[in-house]
């Protein structure tokens, strides 16, 4: 694993297939530096064997045709701007309704990845509540927005798959690289902006815990980060 720190920011990389961003920010509160973390969702997907089942079901792979499965493989390797070109030849081709909300979670993820928030989030809004991918997906990118209700928004679409749940485990439908720990992860960030200490040490602690990353991992930062602050606080 590689990272990179500057005053800013830092990247790091989780093998040849996933990457993150992270921006950090301190600012002062009470008398006291208080970190805030935000975690942008720019995770390359895992080529897996496609798996079957209906799009637009919970927890349920999208059987994918070839056109949208090459637009997918874009996203895998971080060709975003070839991904975003693929899916919106699969839109001119008058798809069927699962193909579209694959399509437009496509377009969404590649958005996200090149950190075109507005777009990324206009294409999430088409799709949220058809996939845990979709609803998670939006949920990163209106953390990493920030603005006014993002934050609560976040926490009801990370509840509506049941994320809320320290035991619930995260099933990607689209095969993204996303684990458990990490889904925990976002959880606990969305509880702690919101004011939801308790919650949030929960699953910061929960994904902290299952995090199977070797080394320093973005989630280790992120949870030594806020249970720090958190125990400042008391809990």
């Amino acid at each position: 694993m590689k990272i990179n720190l500057n005053d800013d920011n830092f990247n790091f990389s989780l093998g040849d297939f996933a990457y993150a961003l992270q921006r950090r920010k301190i600012i002062k509160n009470n008398g006291r530096l208080k970190m805030l973390l935000f975690m942008i969702l720019s995770m390359s997907m895992l080529a897996l064997g496609c798996a079957a089942g209906g799009g637009g079901v919970l927890g349920v792979s999208p059987k994918l045709d070839q056109n949208l499965e090459n637009a997918w493989q874009y996203v895998r390797v971080g060709d975003n701007e070839n991904a975003i070109l693929a899916f919106r030849q699969v839109l001119e081709q008058t798809p069927n309704k699962a193909e579209e909300v694959s399509a437009h979670t496509g377009l969404a993820w590649a958005y996200a990845q090149i950190n075109d928030t507005e777009k990324s989030v206009a294409y999430f809004e088409k799709v949220k509540g058809t996939s845990n991918d979709a609803n998670l997906g939006l949920a990163g990118v209106l953390l990493s927005r920030g603005k006014e209700d993002d934050y609560k928004n976040a926490v009801e679409l990370l509840k509506a798959i049941s994320i809320h749940n320290p035991d619930q485990q995260y099933i990607s439908e689209y095969r993204l690289d996303i684990s458990s720990s990490q889904a925990h992860a976002l959880m606990g960030i969305a509880f702690y902006y919101t004011g939801d200490n308790k919650s949030a040490k929960v699953h910061i602690e929960k994904a902290k815990s299952t995090d199977i990353t070797e080394g320093e991992s973005a989630v280790a930062k992120i949870a030594n980060a806020i249970l720090n602050d958190l125990q400042l606080e008391g809990y």
